[in-house]
């Protein structure tokens, strides 16, 4: 499959899923926060989010667009961990290993997302690469932190708030988080 064609036929479920995403998140952002429509739209949230993750991964591969995959990544690992928070609340079992190697796979992102900025500002001259460094910097801390959380399962239940908002996005509590998503989407569009 040549790389036109994969934007073709991928696209439209990248693009589709996002524009859910963009508007479920802001729904389960404005609705009140319990059972009802706030975690219906909060999972359809979810759902779009891997839906738009989905639909770029055959775009990267044909492109070999590591850039864009990275920031996908990035941005769904936030959406994992929130919702991933939230299901387990009040549960005291130890998390998944899914949820675990979630949680690597964001910290080794943010690793290679830091050494991919800095190559680019040192030997490409590009310093678009500082937004890399800052994204693995924001990654690599949310990953330690929620290594953490998984490690104490009794953490959860006081602390489980808390993450759950400021991996979905709340501004008031952690403000480099959604600032982040939103330059993510934007860096998303900048050709590499």
């Amino acid at each position: 499959m040549d790389a036109e064609t994969a934007r073709s036929l991928f696209m439209p479920l990248h693009a589709g899923g996002g524009a859910i995403a963009l508007v479920t998140g802001l729904g389960a952002a404005l609705t009140r926060k319990r059972r009802g429509w706030h975690t219906r739209l909060g999972s359809l949230f979810f759902w779009a989010m891997t839906v738009s993750v989905i639909g770029v991964v055959p775009i990267m591969w044909v492109t070999h667009n590591l850039p864009f995959f990275l920031i996908a990544i990035f941005s769904y690992y936030f959406a994992y961990f929130g919702r991933s928070v939230a299901r387990r609340k009040h549960s005291k079992v130890p998390a998944s290993l899914v949820d675990r190697g979630a949680s690597w796979t964001a910290l080794l992102t943010g690793v290679f997302m830091i050494g991919l900025g800095l190559w680019a500002v040192v030997h490409a001259g590009n310093t678009f690469g500082w937004v890399f460094v800052a994204f693995g910097g924001l990654a690599i801390q949310g990953a330690r932190r929620h290594l953490k959380f998984h490690a104490d399962p009794s953490s959860i239940e006081s602390n489980w708030i808390l993450e759950h908002l400021g991996a979905m996005g709340a501004p008031t509590l952690r403000p480099s988080r959604p600032l982040a998503h939103r330059i993510s989407t934007i860096a998303a569009y900048r050709p590499w």
